[in-house]
């Protein structure tokens, strides 16, 4: 995440956003509406790159009702997401 911010962020890089997220979009089923993905590139240059603390959490992929997700136990991850969760909140 920390190096596509800053490579998204390069100068040469810039003037092609407006391309890569209609790209994104043409491959990409979110619910994210495109004002805000155009909200956060707006405030993008202002993200403190060194400041980005990333976990990761171990699982399986699952279709479910025709969706994609990433399964896990709370056996597995509730005392690591508890504990991640703890330090941001």
């Amino acid at each position: 995440m920390k190096e596509l911010i800053k490579q998204t962020l390069k100068p040469k890089n810039i003037l092609k956003l407006p391309k890569l997220i209609e790209t994104y979009f043409d491959y990409v089923d979110t619910n994210i509406p495109m004002g805000a993905v155009l909200k956060g590139v707006g405030v993008a240059n202002k993200i403190d790159v060194e400041n980005i603390n990333s976990k990761t959490i171990t699982g399986h992929n699952q279709r479910i009702g025709g969706l994609d997700y990433l399964s896990t136990t709370e056996k597995k991850q509730g005392k690591s997401l508890k504990k991640c969760l703890k330090t941001i909140y």
